[in-house]
């Protein structure tokens, strides 16, 4: 099957939107695999950094986490599955910033992957 057929196919199945998220996830996977790979995955730990911003960071529970706006059911895997551990940064009320904190398997919804972490990273 050429590639414009299977596009033209996903696109009927998925519509014009689906079509266009699954080449975007196509066109940055290989950008957020190296990313994650070069800045992520840390064989040491991370230096204790002073934020510029007033902000508080804290550890999310998954009620907390849950209760945000933009959270999915991905959320609820990770944290039910995988153990994986979510930091936030708070601005008053408002959470400006988020990341996952991955020791085994983490699954990546935004490019359709897992990454499969290690011993000790």
């Amino acid at each position: 099957m050429s590639v414009i057929r299977r596009w033209q196919q996903h696109a009927r199945q998925y519509g014009t939107g689906g079509l266009i998220r699954y080449l975007g996830a196509r066109l940055v996977r290989p950008l957020w695999e190296r990313a994650i790979v070069n800045l992520y995955v840390l064989t040491e730990p991370a230096p204790a950094v002073a934020p510029r911003l007033p902000v508080r960071i804290l550890e999310l529970t998954p009620e907390q986490g849950l209760r945000l706006p933009f959270s999915g059911d991905d959320w609820a895997d990770r944290w039910r599955h995988y153990g994986d551990t979510c930091y936030a940064a708070w601005d008053g009320d408002q959470c400006v910033h988020y990341s996952w904190v991955s020791t085994n398997i983490c699954h990546l919804a935004e490019v359709h992957q897992s990454l499969h972490m290690g011993p000790g990273q």
